[in-house]
């Protein structure tokens, strides 16, 4: 008797190594996609913080100059939303709360808290 000699493979293996190779493929994808829309919301992030340094700048130049006078930007009360555009392509809102100082250490009512917000869609 000849000794049998396998020269190709049946269905069955054909079909399992397939569906073996496709679900390793998923999941690279599926990786893939996930570190994408990581990297996406880690650079509008970043684009936020460099819209909110801005503001916060020119603040920053206000306080400078000494203009603590009503109905500027140090004015005590909520201001804005303000338009942006991050990166000159996500549309978001810019907003700043002004409060004063309660506080025994900050005596001086010329001390300012400011809360700044950069809000977009993702």
């Amino acid at each position: 008797m000849l000794p049998v000699t396998k020269k190709s493979f049946s269905l069955v293996e054909v079909l399992i190594s397939s569906l073996l190779f496709a679900s390793i493929v998923a999941g690279f994808l599926s990786v893939g996609v996930s570190i994408q829309r990581l990297n996406r919301r880690s650079l509008h992030r970043v684009a936020a913080y460099q819209v909110a340094q801005k503001y916060l700048e020119q603040l920053y130049d206000d306080v400078r100059q000494d203009q603590w006078a009503g109905g500027n930007d140090l004015s005590v009360g909520n201001h804005g939303p303000i338009s942006e555009n991050i990166l000159n392509i996500i549309p978001c809102q810019v907003s700043w709360q002004v409060s004063g100082m309660n506080n025994a250490t900050f005596n001086n009512s010329r001390c300012r808290q400011v809360v700044l917000t950069v809000s977009w869609q993702e």
